[in-house]
């Protein structure tokens, strides 16, 4: 009886999957695999542009449904942007949250993986992001097989592509994805488990400034209505009694932190972004700069001002700043919109009595309540 070699086996992976599972067998016909010593990978691999990194003996020591679903694993990660959506994270904890994810999405489809793969049901309807955050810093010490952090190539083949060439990997992936699902679709067979990513994927959220420009115009719209104190003009003229329009509070204040854990390049993106609201209102801002204290509360429509006045670098205690929300006789505002990364004291139980944003870099905090957006703070290197 003829052995068949790892690659011929791979080739027999892929045409079950066409077959069994045609949602995942379209990607994975996206796959180029290659062989490797086990010295470069030990087990199964996956960089950026979809070449599948694969030894001799890892193919061997599996089992057909074994491999299938390795291959599955493998295809799961470019397929939903495992590199693209690292950003800040630590590229083996991010790995091992990528992992926990997929493998949960694999088995649910009815796949095997090899022994000890990283598996844990607590992790269940939660994104990689989500589980990275839980994840110890240190990697199980038992173990071996599909997803023992080491089943993508390192970050660095990635963050080493120009934007563009990033751009056109994500997209060519997007796209198959896209085809992959719409087929699925069709046949009333959308893996299970997948529904959350695809669409998180397929369907991104608004861009974040898209958001923060939403959020002013809601606060300043949000506090016109009406009054009967003072009927309209008009009412007159139809002999019907109509209220006139009342412009609620229209200030917005804004407030920037300017503590020792923020960088200058989000302290920078976060002038940028008051200039932008500066420019949609029309109208003076109140801007509070706030490390451990105020060190600054003043009013302005020039960001220059502003930008003079921007001192700090101390610690991080918000408590003067939602006091001054809540003094007697103060007319609230409209909104405040917090630059920060929330790694603060002071911040209170109860959300005050208007809309707040909390805009954040991507290594932040928590938010006790309001609304949150991720900046993307910009870092151009010199060419």
């Amino acid at each position: 009886m003829t052995t068949l070699t790892s690659e011929d086996r791979i080739i027999k992976a892929r045409v079950e999957l066409l077959y069994s599972e045609p949602f995942f067998g379209s990607l994975v016909m996206g796959l180029k695999p290659i062989l490797v010593p086990a010295s470069v990978i030990d087990t199964m691999g996956v960089t950026p542009s979809g070449h599948l990194l694969f030894c001799n003996e890892f193919v061997e020591s599996l089992s057909m449904r074994e491999l299938v679903g390795s291959m599955c694993h493998e295809v799961l990660h470019v397929a939903l942007d495992v590199f693209g959506r690292a950003k800040w994270r630590e590229h083996s904890k991010w790995n091992r949250a990528h992992d926990y994810a997929i493998n949960i999405i694999v088995k649910d489809n009815g796949m095997d993986l090899p022994d000890k793969c990283l598996y844990d049901e607590q992790y269940r309807d939660m994104t990689a992001e989500e589980i990275y955050d839980k994840l110890p810093d240190e990697p199980p010490c038992d173990g071996k097989g599909m997803g023992q952090g080491r089943g993508c190539a390192d970050h660095t083949d990635f963050d080493g592509l120009s934007d563009s060439e990033k751009r056109e990997i994500q997209d060519n992936w997007k796209n198959t994805l896209a085809q992959a699902a719409q087929s699925a679709k069709s046949q009333g067979r959308i893996p299970a488990g997948l529904e959350r990513l695809l669409k998180d994927i397929l369907e991104p959220k608004l861009d974040w400034r898209t958001i923060l420009s939403r959020f002013i115009r809601q606060c300043v719209r949000g506090n016109t209505n009406y009054t009967w104190l003072r009927p309209s003009r008009r009412s007159y003229s139809t002999g019907v009694l109509l209220p006139s329009l009342k412009k609620g509070r229209q200030e917005v204040w804004i407030a920037i932190d300017t503590s020792g854990s923020i960088s200058d390049k989000f302290l920078k993106t976060g002038l940028a972004e008051s200039q932008a609201i500066l420019d949609e209102l029309r109208a003076p801002v109140r801007f509070i700069i706030v490390d451990a204290i105020i060190q600054e509360d003043f009013k302005t429509d020039d960001i220059v001002e502003t930008a003079m006045k921007m001192k700090g670098r101390g610690g991080t205690v918000f408590t003067e700043v939602f006091e001054r929300l809540s003094q007697p006789g103060l007319e609230r505002p409209a909104g405040l919109i917090f630059f920060t990364d929330l790694w603060a004291d002071g911040i209170p139980d109860i959300q005050p009595r208007i809309p707040v944003l909390w805009c954040v870099p991507p290594k932040h905090g928590n938010a006790p309540w309001g609304s949150l957006i991720e900046v993307e703070v910009e870092d151009k290197k010199e060419s």
